[in-house]
């Protein structure tokens, strides 16, 4: 029986093994070579943003964890266009230039800029108030041409209603904001017709900057004329948010907010977003198009309408304001 393996001399379930053998090996070498890929290639992203703020800097956290756990090793280079839009175009042409896999575009200017100048790398918006006004998609079911990303689905109208109920003789509520900005624009109108519509006997008072500079002189003559403030996510005044409270605070008028971050400050309440959910949904966005090889285009924008109310407990302590009129559950903010 031994014998019968050997033909001429030759070993025939050697070269039977050997002839099986190769193929495998081959498969296993190419599967190793795509996971490697996959695995250790290092993508490179561009991220520009408008301006340092705590909002950006959550979407900026929430990204930079969920690319790590998604495994998605990349090099970012970050870049701040401290509130110009002549550098954020400065910053988009150079990432057009280095030509890097991705873009990052926090903030609607930034979409906008980089919408315009670069037709042919994908571009990722992060933090849109409404991607449709700002011209970057035609709908919120896929993305358009290179183009999309995350909307910031603020719940302004609550916020004005809560203060509402929790002030109940507030009438005049003064908004600081750029008329430039085109979530800003469309945060304002928002509201407007939400008021009206609801009849609400609330007037807005709202005063326009277009540079942070320009904040403190508006504000100081706002302050005098409301009966509260509120903070909308407008990229020229978030950099200025703490000023706002502190002169508010000083003058006895509440002060309320869209962003968590801001009542860490000193605002008495939000009903609103965690940017860093934001900025998950973003990396998570990046995977199917640099790993998935799927298009901007096929790719439904992300609406974050996760809502959390955080309250400083300065509320209670300054107002005569019980934690039972709330009537909902909420995070205390020290």
């Amino acid at each position: 029986m031994r014998n019968s393996f050997f033909i001429s001399g030759k070993n025939i379930g050697y070269h039977m093994k050997k002839k099986i053998l190769i193929p495998i090996l081959i498969i296993l070498a190419v599967a190793a070579i795509v996971v490697f890929t996959r695995k250790s290639d290092t993508q490179k992203i561009g991220l520009v943003y408008i301006a340092d703020a705590e909002a950006i800097d959550l979407a900026k956290i929430g990204l930079t964890e969920q690319l790590d756990s998604l495994g998605l090793k990349v090099e970012i280079e970050y870049a701040n266009a401290f509130g110009e839009p002549k550098n954020i175009n400065n910053i988009v042409n150079s990432f057009k230039q280095k030509k890097y896999q991705a873009i990052l575009a926090l903030t609607t200017p930034c979409a906008q800029i980089a919408q315009q100048q670069i037709k042919e790398q994908p571009i990722v918006f992060v933090g849109v108030s409404n991607p449709i006004a700002a011209g970057l998609v035609k709908t919120l079911d896929n993305g358009y041409e290179n183009v999309t990303g995350t909307m910031s689905n603020d719940p302004v109208f609550i916020n004005v209603k809560l203060a509402k109920m929790l002030f109940p003789e507030i009438k005049k509520i003064g908004i600081i904001y750029s008329a430039n900005e085109a979530n800003s624009q469309s945060i304002i109108q928002t509201l407007e017709d939400s008021i009206r519509v609801t009849n609400m006997p609330i007037i807005l008072i709202k005063k326009i900057v277009n540079q942070t500079a320009d904040v403190y002189p508006v504000l100081n003559s706002l302050v005098k004329d409301v009966d509260a403030l509120f903070l909308i996510n407008d990229n020229t005044t978030s950099s200025t948010s703490e000023l706002i409270i502190n002169t508010a605070d000083k003058a006895n008028k509440p002060v309320f907010s869209c962003d968590i971050e801001s009542v860490k400050k000193g605002a008495l309440f939000t009903y609103g977003l965690n940017y860093k959910d934001e900025g998950i949904a973003a990396a998570n966005i990046l995977y199917e198009i640099l790993i998935e090889k799927k298009k901007p285009a096929d790719i439904p924008v992300f609406v974050n309408n996760k809502y959390y109310l955080y309250i400083n407990k300065v509320l209670f302590e300054k107002y005569p304001i019980s934690r039972k009129k709330i009537g909902s559950p909420f995070f205390e903010v020290d």
